[in-house]
């Protein structure tokens, strides 16, 4: 075989082979491309295959229930737009896309009417008699008492108010009554009674001195005897004082053998 037949069978398969590349990649187009509805028509699927159609990724209810491309890989669908809202949206299979359009559905507010013409006033009717008054309806029962209601929450503390001026200075009370003499406290009692002395040397006897002459006896003046007086007081004193010592001396002796140790 030559060179040349070998390389037009390579071109006749290369060309032979062309279409059938580029009738793989699938494509949908979209009737009419804006609305509420459309019919989706898909060209170059895989033959007798599953299509799913997908309305900005979510799967949509088509008619037919389910699509399958015929044996030339093609297929008709009609679809109702899930949101009417106004916008794009993307409709969609596993391998291409297309874009739809919801228009805005709301249509410009006409214009208002002209207000209609106030019919005439009726003649007014011919008053009735007045009705006589109906007895007085016996009154209802009591209703039953309703639900206490639970305590509402507890309000916030309220601001410390400001402190009030300073009030004016009461009068002075007058003077207490004088209060009564307290009771005369009890009598301390008596010490011991001290030690008595030792009795002092007793000093000599003196000489007896001459009896001078008698003199001649005055007269007894105011002065004398007021000295007198006072040396009959003193001697009086003196004998008293003599008997508390014997006697406090007697009462501190020992009076038996028993007392002496």
């Amino acid at each position: 075989m030559s060179k040349n037949l070998m390389f037009v069978i390579l071109a006749i398969l290369i060309l032979g082979a062309t279409p059938l590349v580029f009738a793989c990649t699938p494509k949908i187009t979209l009737t009419p491309t804006t609305g509420l509805s459309t019919t989706v028509v898909g060209l170059d699927f895989i033959p007798s295959s599953r299509v799913r159609i997908y309305w900005d990724g979510v799967e949509i209810p088509t008619v037919p229930y389910q699509v399958f491309t015929d044996v030339n890989g093609n297929f008709a669908a009609m679809i109702t737009a899930l949101d009417q809202t106004e916008g794009t949206y993307t409709i969609s299979s596993s391998t291409a896309t297309a874009i739809f359009t919801v228009p805005n559905l709301q249509g410009i507010q006409g214009i208002s009417g002209v207000d209609g013409i106030d019919g005439v006033d009726g003649v007014d009717g011919v008053k009735g008699d007045t009705g006589e008054t109906g007895l007085t309806g016996e009154t209802g029962l009591q209703g039953i008492q309703g639900i206490k209601g639970d305590d509402g929450s507890r309000g916030q503390t309220g601001a410390t108010g400001l402190t009030g001026a300073t009030g004016l200075t009461g009068l002075t009370g007058a003077t207490g009554l004088t209060g009564l003499t307290g009771a005369i406290g009890l009598r301390g009692l008596t010490g011991e009674t001290g030690a008595i002395g030792l009795t002092g040397a007793i000093g000599l006897t003196g000489t007896t001195g001459l009896t001078g002459p008698k003199g001649d006896q005055g007269m007894v003046g105011a002065t004398a005897i007021l000295d007198m007086t006072m040396i009959w007081i003193a001697m009086f004193i003196s004998i008293v004082s003599l008997i508390g010592v014997g006697y406090l001396y007697l009462k501190g002796k020992p009076t038996n053998q028993s007392d002496l140790k």
